[in-house]
């Protein structure tokens, strides 16, 4: 950001940079950030990467395996009964 906001004919402050960016952030990073008190692109960066991995891990989960299928459901169960 810190060289696009360098080729404006205008010089924009830190905090307005910060605005900008975080209007046109991505809204996971919104929905997440809102929590959270961000007062600086340093803190905007830090916060931003742990989304980053949270997000990661979250779209890798896979969740453990189930004993389920060593059970015997009730409903498939029987009893065995002599015919004499």
């Amino acid at each position: 950001m810190e060289s696009l906001s360098g080729s404006l004919s205008v010089n924009i402050t830190e905090s307005q940079q910060l605005r900008v960016i975080l209007r046109n952030i991505s809204l996971f990073h919104q929905e997440h950030l809102a929590l959270v008190n961000v007062d600086s692109k340093d803190v905007l960066l830090k916060y931003g990467c742990r989304l980053e991995t949270r997000r990661a891990r979250m779209e890798n989960f896979v969740p453990p395996p189930s004993h389920k299928a060593l059970l015997l459901e009730p409903d498939l169960s029987f009893v065995a009964a002599e015919i004499e």
